[in-house]
């Protein structure tokens, strides 16, 4: 009874979750050995000792009072269990449960809450951590960083601080690697530039297309924040939040953090004549307008390594110290050769290794619409592959 009681003890207090990590199942069973070999030698001293009190009992040798041979029976018994409970090792999940203690107070400097001991040892013998990102590792909130108009123009948020976020050529760094550092000599046209200071270099023909990409080809929308409505001051402005994909509420913040024309005001006066949902398939979403001379335009918003394959044209964007042409009707652009192509590549693999999720957004002028050769509009939102080519990039 005394060892089923004390395994019990040491089994509850091993215990911090629904399962024991490794080195508690090994504490476990080397304490169960442990305690079955103190048993064992216990009961054999016990079997030993009786041995012996019967056999002096029996031959008188030494003579002793009833009161005498009650006490030397009383401590056989004494010294057998004593010998058991020395053997069973009661101190060592204290051991481990103080070991893991002292790890969770560690941990706890480095701002990591551990709630159960035991996930210090474990996470002590993991090799991969596989986790949910959006929402743990990171704040389920989306903003654009960085991102290259045309192929030139490699705009930053908040430039001054964020150096690294732009592959421009201007001096190659010598951190970078060889191969690095050639590919910015072979593009030594490339130029950076502060968020702030995208407007400068845009044309107002193309600040529209580039806003009308953003604003029509989206779903989301802009709506009071209701956690603001629960705590804002009488008198105090409502504050307003873009509900809808991460990636469609980053991009209309980009739009209206440059001053670009309300998102609502542009939809409202879009003549939208088709909707291309987005396809697993085609990696895209489209939306086909009627532009004011009578013809349509195609916009696209999706997987920049598909799309930038479908295009064979790209914008054109002054430097910072060019004259940008403020008349302009048209957006300017240029044919995609294999040196643009080396440039689109390199990056987009740029951002990619800075764990950034690459969005490209172009569109195509069409004569009319549904493009020639379809028949039916809605063929062309059911079959990636009915998707027009000979895109521009933007």
């Amino acid at each position: 009874m005394l060892i089923k009681m004390l395994m019990s003890i040491r089994y509850t207090a091993l215990r911090s979750g629904d399962s024991n990590t490794p080195l508690q199942s090994k504490l476990n069973d080397l304490a169960e050995l442990i305690a079955k070999l103190g048993s064992a030698a216990g009961l054999i001293l016990f079997i030993a000792l009786l041995i012996r009190f019967f056999v002096q009992l029996g031959t008188g040798n030494p003579a002793r009072t009833a009161n005498e041979k009650g006490l030397a029976f009383v401590q056989i018994l004494i010294i057998s269990v004593t010998l058991i409970v020395v053997a069973v090792p009661e101190g060592l999940p204290l051991a481990v449960t103080l070991a893991l203690a002292f790890a969770t107070k560690r941990m706890t400097a480095e701002n990591l809450l551990v709630r159960v001991l035991g996930s210090c040892e474990t996470m002590a013998n993991a090799s991969v951590v596989c986790t949910d990102k959006t929402g743990t590792l990171t704040q389920n909130v989306m903003t654009v960083v960085a991102g290259s108009v045309g192929i030139r123009a490699k705009f930053v948020r908040i430039l001054s601080e964020n150096q690294e976020r732009t592959n421009a050529g201007e001096e190659p760094s010598i951190k970078e690697t060889p191969e690095q550092q050639e590919n910015r000599r072979k593009h030594p046209d490339d130029f950076s530039l502060d968020q702030t200071e995208l407007d400068g270099v845009l044309s107002p023909a193309l600040r529209r297309c580039f806003n009308e990409a953003i604003c029509i080809n989206s779903t989301a929308f802009e709506d009071v924040d209701a956690d603001f409505e629960q705590v804002r001051k009488k008198g105090e402005e409502p504050k307003k939040i873009f509900v809808g994909s991460k990636t469609e509420t980053a991009l209309l913040r980009f739009a209206k953090e440059n001053g670009w024309e309300d998102y609502a005001k542009v939809r409202e006066e879009a003549d939208t004549l088709q909707m291309v949902p987005f396809s697993s398939e085609r990696k895209a979403m489209g939306v086909v307008i009627r532009k004011k001379d009578g013809t349509a335009r195609l916009y696209l918003k999706g997987a920049s390594e598909i799309l930038t394959k479908k295009c064979t044209r790209h914008v054109v964007v002054s430097r910072p110290d060019e004259e940008v042409s403020k008349e302009e009707e048209e957006v300017e652009t240029k044919e995609i050769d294999e040196h643009a192509k080396d440039n689109i590549s390199r990056t987009i693999i740029f951002y990619a290794n800075q764990t950034l999720r690459t969005i490209a957004l172009c569109y195509r002028d069409l004569g009319q619409w549904p493009p020639e050769g379809v028949d039916d509009a809605d063929e062309v939102s059911r079959a990636g592959k009915h998707l027009p080519c000979r895109i521009a990039l933007m």
